[in-house]
């Protein structure tokens, strides 16, 4: 399932693909004020479902950022591309 966590008191998740269809307005309704959503990983991987995720999330009004899962074997450079670039189609 998603993290949990809490930055200066307000409660967030991070997901992915791995969580699939999310009910966003259930989620909003549980408390949760903010969402990161997997955009990249690596020096090519661009999270499948990254753009329905934040669609929806901020459809239900939740606060949204973005993360690339880094991969050490990986040229920095292309990472940086990727996540610069790869999420936004």
């Amino acid at each position: 399932m998603e993290t949990k966590a809490q930055v200066g008191g307000l409660p967030g998740i991070d997901v992915s693909h791995w969580q699939g269809q999310i009910d966003w307005k259930k989620v909003k309704a549980s408390g949760v004020d903010f969402v990161y959503v997997k955009a990249t990983e690596g020096g090519g991987y661009v999270d499948s479902w990254y753009e329905r995720h934040i669609a929806g999330a901020i459809a239900a009004g939740l606060t949204c950022g973005s993360y690339h899962f880094f991969q050490p074997g990986d040229s920095v450079a292309k990472q940086v591309d990727n996540f610069v670039l790869g999420s936004v189609h």
